[in-house]
């Protein structure tokens, strides 16, 4: 078991974010033009705390929908269309509740904002998400307490 320092343990606690800065496609010519008259804003960041307990429960309701295993004989074109078509809104949720980072659903300009993005928007967007979900702290966490290890046991056989 890895000792935790006290710069880790402050850190942890310490509720500092991260910046997702992203660009607000507009949807029709009326807001095409408002953002062209610096009405209303072409990007907006949001700071992204560490992730809530009780968000990391929602988020992973939406990722566990995702199922994989049905799109698995199909090509890789096949596949993508499939994942596409059945689930872009349980990926939607999940990266709008991971940028909110709170229980409540996140508010209709940021879902909308997530489904207009281009594919390298989205990407990054991934990325930064699974960086904010911090899993594998949150597993050394669960492993602390509970005294279990994910790491398979490994056995050594007495010499004959």
């Amino acid at each position: 078991m890895a000792d935790i320092s006290s710069k880790q343990i402050f850190e942890a606690f310490a509720d500092k974010g991260r910046d997702f800065v992203f660009e607000i496609k507009p949807s029709n010519l009326f807001q095409k033009i408002l953002q062209k008259a610096n009405i209303s804003p072409k990007i907006k960041t949001l700071n992204v705390k560490p992730i809530r307990l009780g968000v990391r429960g929602i988020c992973s309701t939406y990722i566990n929908q995702v199922s994989f295993d049905k799109y698995s004989n199909n090509t890789v074109f096949k596949a993508g269309t499939l994942l596409a078509e059945h689930e872009t809104e349980n990926i939607i949720m999940f990266l709008a509740y991971v940028l909110w980072n709170e229980e409540a659903t996140p508010p209709l300009w940021l879902i909308k904002c997530i489904r207009r993005m281009d594919q390298q928007a989205i990407d990054e967007l991934i990325l930064f998400a699974f960086e904010s979900l911090g899993t594998q702290g949150f597993l050394n966490s669960i492993i602390s307490m509970t005294g279990v290890s994910l790491q398979p046991v490994e056995i050594i056989a007495p010499e004959k």
